[in-house]
């Protein structure tokens, strides 16, 4: 089609006729693509809703929303080309979008993982880098503050709490073929029961504190030894319950932390209740963490 086009573009008197019948083609693909009411490259059949143009600049914005985590699906991308072209509710078929697929295969329909944008803001490199430049820090200055003796996987601890919630699932996506990982933003609210946890790097896990909207604790006690039940109308961690777990932390790990002369390192996020407590940093502190 290229080399036929090219032909009547650099004839003086242009014979459609002569030169579809020369290359074997369509003569009215070849009219309609010499006067210009086709592309050059438009796939016989019904008339393509968008231009090359406008499926690479999809293509691409479909890619960086997923980069992101905010992924369309195969629903939301037939009602973002409905709304962006004004057709009715069943122009843009499943067919349209599998073609579309195969034309494109730089696209790819995922699984996405859920995440909420406070973890989403944590997977960019910068934050990443300046994070495990604090942590050498911490590192230095905990061997420091143990006569020089170095810090050793039994006495580096990490702590962070979570919250159960069944609608914390991520579904089907578009996003560029060959990504690894492939996520989706979701509410950034926990329901009812939050798990506080711990463990060091030595693989070792503590006992969990639970926190409940509802007073059950002698279930969850009876149920998990050593774990320890509080009770919050929201359901969610406070100034007075991060207090409570630093007790239920500093009694828990002293199996596993060894000579309790030596500082350890205990790693969290930066939650205001884990930084603006002074009683709860007093505990930890006594505790040399």
């Amino acid at each position: 089609m290229k080399s036929a086009l090219q032909e009547l573009r650099d004839s003086s008197n242009p014979n459609i006729s002569n030169v579809a019948e020369t290359y074997q083609i369509s003569r009215r693909s070849l009219s309609e693509r010499f006067l210009g009411n086709l592309e050059v490259h438009a796939s016989p059949g019904k008339k393509s809703y968008l231009s090359l143009e406008e499926e690479e600049y999809l293509v691409n914005w479909l890619i960086e929303m997923a980069a992101i985590g905010l992924g369309f699906d195969i629903k939301t991308m037939k009602k973002l080309i409905r709304n962006l072209l004004g057709k009715d509710t069943t122009s843009v078929t499943n067919g349209w979008v599998q073609y579309f697929l195969q034309k494109h295969p730089e696209l790819s329909l995922r699984k996405s993982e859920a995440f909420d944008r406070l973890r989403m803001r944590s997977l960019d490199e910068d934050v990443i880098s300046y994070y495990f430049v604090v942590l050498q820090i911490a590192f230095y200055k905990c061997e420091e503050m143990s006569r020089g003796v170095e810090l050793t996987p039994n006495r580096i601890f990490a702590m962070d709490e979570t919250g159960i919630q069944a609608s914390q699932k991520g579904g089907y996506v578009l996003t560029k073929r060959g990504t690894k990982s492939v996520i989706s933003i979701t509410s950034e609210s926990r329901e009812h029961l939050t798990i506080v946890a711990h463990a060091c790097a030595l693989g070792l896990s503590g006992s969990p504190m639970f926190i409940t909207p509802r007073k059950i604790e002698g279930f969850l006690e009876n149920h998990f030894v050593g774990s320890k039940a509080v009770h919050s109308s929201s359901g969610y961690i406070n100034d007075n319950l991060f207090t409570e777990w630093c007790h239920h932390f500093v009694d828990d790990i002293q199996r596993i932390r060894g000579d309790s002369e030596l500082w350890c390192l205990l790693i969290l996020d930066s939650h205001q209740c884990h930084t603006m407590v002074p009683e709860a940093l007093r505990i930890l502190n006594e505790a040399k963490y």
